[in-house]
């Protein structure tokens, strides 16, 4: 149930869809910069401030890994266990593209 709540989660399309650079360069970089400025805010801010300013990026961070892994895993899960409602029928279809390609060849001449 939870699991829908993720999914709900807006503006994840372009993440979604990066590429391998993005995955390999950006998200280390920043991840990086998120630790050293977390380190910063930990040491100059007081208590109860600090851990809630440290809390809200890896957080959010971590809600749309889940969203996108979700997304990715239904995917994978819908295509592979869940049976297909499209029958293959070959030799009908080939029968329709021969004809299809026959009225286009009648139509053309």
């Amino acid at each position: 149930m939870s699991y829908r709540l993720i999914l709900k989660i807006p503006k994840t399309n372009l993440v979604e869809s990066a590429s391998g650079a993005f995955w390999a360069i950006i998200v280390p970089l920043f991840i990086f910069v998120d630790f050293l400025i977390n380190l910063y805010l930990l040491m100059w801010l007081p208590f109860p401030v600090n851990v809630a300013l440290v809390g809200i990026v890896p957080a959010l961070v971590l809600l749309v890994f889940l969203r996108i892994g979700l997304g990715r895993f239904i995917n994978f899960w819908n295509l592979n266990f869940v049976r297909s409602r499209l029958e293959w029928n070959v030799k009908e279809k080939t029968k329709e593209y021969i004809n299809l390609l026959n009225k286009q060849r009648k139509r053309s001449s």
